[in-house]
């Protein structure tokens, strides 16, 4: 099986990676690189420096490569600063993942950290 991990420089999609690997898949790699650190990317993993929202290089990596499946790790992970970057978030976290899936027509899982979030009411 291939598979497709964007954020693979980063906690999670490095060690998923590696589990990949071990378990016989081949396993394409997409990360800028903002977050995350080209020591942590295995060195079997097909790598792709580029950002998602480059949807003209990413749709080439899909067409070259052809993966069965996409986890998605690459959304950013920033609570503190979300009420700030809402529109970033929302791009990067939202819109780039869904453009994707759509563009390429693959199965795709996201996961992200958990994270315990207090919710207030705005007046």
């Amino acid at each position: 099986m291939k598979v497709l991990i964007t954020g693979v420089a980063g906690l999670l999609g490095a060690n998923f990676a590696r589990h990949l690997i071990n378990k016989g898949h081949k396993v394409i790699g997409v990360d800028d690189l903002s977050g995350g650190y080209s020591d942590f990317i295995p060195s079997q993993v097909t790598f792709y420096e580029v950002n998602l929202t480059e949807t003209v290089k990413v749709n080439q990596i899909f067409e070259t490569e052809k993966p069965d499946y996409v986890y998605h790790f690459a959304a950013y992970a920033a609570v503190g600063l979300s009420p700030f970057i809402r529109n970033f978030n929302y791009m990067n976290n939202v819109v780039n993942t869904v453009m994707n899936k759509v563009m390429n027509k693959v199965k795709l899982y996201l996961a992200s950290k958990r994270q315990k979030h207090k919710w207030e009411q705005r007046t």
